[in-house]
């Protein structure tokens, strides 16, 4: 039970943090995204955005991305996809690929610490810009 309410509390907190998301600011959401994986990947963030699946660290990373993308910060599938010029079926395996290394603990700290850091990252970016048009 206690997997399920965290979880569901990750759910809440992305659609939260989704609906708070100005518009403007939706085309930067992407490049928080792969600026974030891509450090803890040490993948340059260009391949991550290449057509090929490329090499496998770039691979999983790209899928992380899409997964934090969609998890982390709401996005649809298809958005999550889009960013990567992929589909919403790629995006939905990234993320049960994801899901399932999430077993390994390690793995999993890692994500946990990208998530926090993503939704951290946006709410800085939403508070700014509260900030700038009140100004």
């Amino acid at each position: 039970m206690k997997l399920f309410d965290s979880a569901l509390h990750r759910t809440e907190e992305a659609l939260a943090i989704k609906q708070a998301i100005p518009q403007p600011l939706m085309g930067g959401v992407d490049f928080i995204a792969t600026g974030c994986v891509a450090l803890a990947f040490a993948v340059n963030p260009r391949h991550m955005h290449a057509p090929s699946r490329g090499r496998a660290r770039v691979a999983l990373a790209r899928q992380v991305s899409m997964y934090l993308l969609h998890v982390a910060l709401g996005l649809t599938l298809s958005q999550a996809g889009r960013v990567f010029g992929r589909d919403r079926t790629t995006a939905g395996h990234a993320c049960k690929i994801v899901e399932d290394m999430r077993d390994d603990e390690t793995f999993d700290r890692l994500i946990t610490d990208l998530e926090a850091e993503m939704q951290a990252s946006v709410r800085r970016a939403i508070d700014m810009h509260e900030w700038r048009e009140s100004a």
